[in-house]
């Protein structure tokens, strides 16, 4: 997962091309401030070991539910699932970070980066579809991911402020 500032250059200079690829798992992001939830969810519903172990699970219940659906409606549903907003809620006001106020403007954005039939795909709320960055695999995503997360730095490198999360197995 990459959280990176929103800027003219990142409005102006696309990385990557969007595509459509019913493999993977997309969501549309329709609440306020959803952006990390959103990335969280896209980086578990597209691993398959994952969504296996998540049967039976308030998250395996959701998959179900939209397995079926558009990125659109995923959205929707998932700002209408009381479960997941309950757990949203929950986890939010845990840490050390003050939350920001629901509706700020924060500027900044989660992206999650996952493999799904051999390719690198950005997934972003902001859009319908997937972002494709070429050919990658399991082992290769770290370092594949790691090249298009510098071009995200290049192309704003008027700020520092850019974190990476790496989802890993115990």
């Amino acid at each position: 997962m990459l959280l990176f500032p929103l800027s003219d250059a990142e409005k102006t200079h696309q990385l990557g091309k969007e595509v459509t690829d019913d493999k993977v798992y997309m969501i549309h992001q329709t609440a306020v401030n959803a952006c990390g939830t959103v990335a969280i969810l896209h980086a578990l519903c597209n691993n398959s070991k994952v969504m296996d172990a998540a049967r039976g699970s308030v998250l395996g219940a959701f998959v179900k539910k939209t397995s079926g659906m558009t990125a659109d409606q995923r959205g929707k549903a998932l700002e209408e699932d009381k479960n997941l907003s309950n757990i949203h809620e929950t986890l939010a006001m845990e840490g050390q970070t003050q939350t920001p106020n629901r509706g700020s403007d924060t500027q900044k954005h989660f992206v999650t980066f996952v493999v799904k039939g051999g390719n690198l795909y950005e997934l972003d709320g902001r859009r319908s579809h997937p972002i494709l960055h070429g050919n990658s695999n399991p082992h290769s995503l770290l370092n594949d991911a790691s090249v298009v997360i510098r071009k995200f730095m290049e192309r704003d490198n008027s700020t520092v402020n850019f974190s990476v999360l790496a989802l890993i197995s115990a």
